[in-house]
């Protein structure tokens, strides 16, 4: 049993003074509120629930930074351009690097404030296309053991090259399982993850998969209550190539072919028209948003107003891990609408302000996007996930608990986090994640390796 003592805490989307959480087996089982320190209680200034990050490939962190160049013969770099280059990285990576840099990735994710990952897994095969698929699992979730994250993993089954059919790539074909290799393995990790890390589902894309397998997939997350994940309309190349085969965009065509629900997420689905924008926002799904990736990929900017204005539920995701912060990826996706409108304070609610607001929703379509209602919120029975802050912190002064969010994702370059715990354990400590020191050093030496033999 561990005691919290928090000055102020956000406790079900309001913030309340003076209260001590109780936490046991990961879970926090009561609150008291206006009451006072005591002895054994840990201190703590401002604590806000833990952030959960929608989407991602934790095996992308190795590329940040060494493909933002555009060569003489490169007419124009884009998103697939840049995909080249990560095939040419997947093509060197085993079990053992991908623990390493998943490990490095998931360090810094939870010291930026996320506790629980999604990681859209399908990196599945060797070179010679033997499976793999159980070594990789297992990488990822000892990196998600030894960093503390909670892990959702989400394996992705990717069987074609395109809306054709066209037959995958050499890079891809590592990617690639039988529909019944995908069910083996889906169903060995069923039986092999336990709490706190928990299972999904997905599809790459609809141009990577049939609809008869996508139908089994979704088919699979109805009978296991669990979520199903797909990329979708995230380049408009993709969104023409929809168009020519199936007569539809990708959003619509899904929406008229599946029952879309509270338990599917759709990854980008920035290319959108407003017809589809209002179906799928009415639908219960929700969209992850990757700010930072979307970015840094020149994917396009999301309508977020429109969406969020007729009820849609979004997440953030950290995606390519280009950038690991939870608060910039709000900042990001805020300022991206502020750019597009030449208006401020977009996705703001009566009474809230934007940081704030972009925090209960990503929170709420977190919880969604990972299939657990526990998370996001802190609250009796919900999970001891959270980050505490430093009060003392300049980027706190003169601010209130109507600002704090707003003073966090706006101005909070440098985070002022001290502490950060999941299901029930402190990984953050005074700062610092208690194996930064032997992770940075198994990252540096693994990725130096990749990028000598990868040049």
């Amino acid at each position: 049993m561990k005691t919290i003592f928090a000055r102020k805490a956000y406790l079900e989307g309001v913030w309340e003074q003076n209260i001590r959480l109780h936490i046991d087996n990961g879970l926090i089982t009561s609150i008291d509120r206006n009451t006072a320190y005591c002895n054994g209680d840990t201190m703590t200034s401002i604590v806000v629930p833990g952030i959960c990050n929608a989407h991602s490939h934790a095996f992308q962190r190795a590329l940040s930074g060494h493909v933002e160049y555009r060569s003489v013969s490169d007419k124009k770099d884009d998103f697939w351009t840049w995909r080249e280059s990560m095939y040419r990285l997947t093509s060197k990576l085993d079990a053992k690097s991908l623990a390493d840099i998943a490990t490095q990735a998931y360090v810094e994710m939870v010291a930026s404030g996320y506790t629980s990952v999604i990681e859209f897994h399908y990196l599945h095969c060797k070179k010679d296309n033997d499976d793999m698929s159980i070594a990789m699992f297992e990488a990822l979730l000892k990196a998600a053991n030894d960093s503390g994250i909670r892990l959702i993993y989400v394996p992705i089954l990717y069987e074609r090259a395109g809306f054709k059919d066209e037959k995958l790539s050499v890079h891809q074909q590592r990617f690639s399982l039988s529909l019944s290799q995908f069910f083996d393995h889906y169903n060995f990790v069923k039986k092999n993850i336990s709490w706190p890390h928990s299972l999904g589902i997905g599809a790459h894309s609809l141009r990577a998969v049939t609809h008869e397998s996508l139908c089994e997939i979704e088919e699979v997350s109805h009978k296991d209550q669990i979520p199903l994940h797909i990329h979708v309309a995230e380049q408009e190349m993709e969104v023409k190539e929809c168009i020519d085969v199936y007569n539809t965009t990708p959003v619509n065509w899904l929406l008229d072919n599946f029952d879309i629900n509270r338990q599917w997420c759709f990854i980008h689905a920035i290319h959108m028209n407003s017809k589809e924008l209002t179906k799928l926002a009415k639908s219960g799904a929700t969209v992850c948003l990757c700010p930072s990736t979307e970015a840094n990929l020149g994917d396009g900017l999301f309508s977020l107003q429109s969406y969020l204005e007729k009820g849609g539920h979004i997440a953030i995701g950290s995606d390519s891990n280009i950038s690991i912060n939870p608060f910039e990826e709000l900042r990001w996706l805020e300022y991206g609408q502020r750019l597009f409108s030449r208006k401020r304070n977009i996705a703001t609610k009566l009474n809230h302000g934007s940081g704030n607001t972009l925090f209960d929703y990503t929170s709420l379509g977190g919880s969604l996007a990972s299939g657990n209602n526990l998370i996001g919120r802190l609250g009796e029975g919900s999970v001891a996930d959270l980050i505490v802050m430093d009060d003392a912190s300049p980027m706190f002064s003169g601010h209130h608990t109507d600002t704090l969010f707003d003073a966090l994702i706006f101005s909070g370059v440098n985070l002022p986090i001290q502490n950060v715990m999941v299901n029930g354990e402190w990984h953050v400590t005074d700062g610092k994640h208690s194996v930064f020191d032997l992770a940075r050093h198994n990252y540096a030496k693994q990725v130096t390796h990749l990028f000598n033999s990868v040049n």
